[in-house]
């Protein structure tokens, strides 16, 4: 418990490290998320548009 008192300003920086990193990943897997959305409806309208040329 020693620890605990002695080093909270560096669970803080820890923690609030570990919150800046996890909203990163999450806004990340979004876009990548996102990107393969695109990338799979691109793949579906892609042949329908270069047929009808």
């Amino acid at each position: 418990m020693d620890w605990f008192l002695n080093n909270w300003p560096m669970l803080l920086i820890g923690l609030g490290i570990f919150v800046l990193v996890s909203g990163l990943m999450r806004k990340l897997a979004k876009l990548a998320f996102l990107g393969v959305a695109l990338g799979v409806l691109g793949l579906i309208i892609w042949p329908q548009v270069s047929s009808s040329f």
